[in-house]
């Protein structure tokens, strides 16, 4: 199946699936003509891409990195499912259950609240270091200056609220970032095998994939 354009992928998947856009959905025209990517949070993975025909960008089935043709272009997808460890369990559910349809783009995105949170945990948790842009995103969500250790606070406050814990994601290409997760004493639901294992799996799809 191919998509004759980003606005027509869309419409189709409106129809036919339940999803949201996570993030960088202000400008997803540019952003995938400059490349990048599309992040979607769906119900069951394996579904979702069988309905849009989507190709896996590694032969590793826990990674989440696959390839929709859009206008005769690849065009990147990183799909998120249900229980996959990206998100809190609890989050992914409510994320998809408090979607709205986004008039701008005419696809689902996130609420505003929910937005934060899944950005927050992001640039917290899944990179080394918090970029500037993702800083801004966060004030302007919070309508307020925030540190970096106001940030913190706010993340694990949230978990608190619902009974989350960060959780350790099944596809090894997401960064985890330990470190920062003991310095700052944030809950989470894995231990060090876990971790152990995870990393062994990234060696071994490294050397044979």
């Amino acid at each position: 199946m191919e998509f004759s354009s980003i606005q027509d992928f869309f419409c189709f998947i409106n129809k036919n699936s339940e999803y949201v856009i996570l993030r960088n959905w202000d400008n997803i025209i540019n952003n995938i003509s400059n490349g990048e990517d599309i992040d979607l949070l769906v119900e069951d993975k394996i579904k979702f891409i069988n309905l849009v025909n989507a190709t896996p960008k590694y032969k590793d089935k826990l990674r989440s990195n696959y390839y929709v043709t859009i206008g005769n272009k690849k065009i990147r997808l990183d799909v998120r499912s249900f229980g996959d460890g990206y998100y809190p369990f609890f989050w992914e559910k409510l994320f998809l259950k408090n979607r709205v349809f986004n008039k701008d783009i005419d696809a689902y995105t996130l609420n505003g609240d929910d937005y934060y949170s899944a950005l927050l945990y992001h640039s917290l948790i899944q990179k080394p270091d918090l970029k500037v842009k993702y800083l801004s995103v966060l004030c302007q969500l919070s309508r307020k200056d925030m540190s970096f250790d106001q940030l913190i606070e706010d993340l694990r406050t949230r978990l608190k609220q619902n009974n989350s814990y960060i959780s350790l994601p099944e596809d090894h290409g997401v960064y985890i970032n330990m470190e920062l997760i003991k310095d700052k004493e944030l809950p989470y639901n894995f231990n060090s095998f876990d971790i152990l294992v995870r990393t062994f799996r990234k060696i071994l799809f490294k050397l044979f994939c």
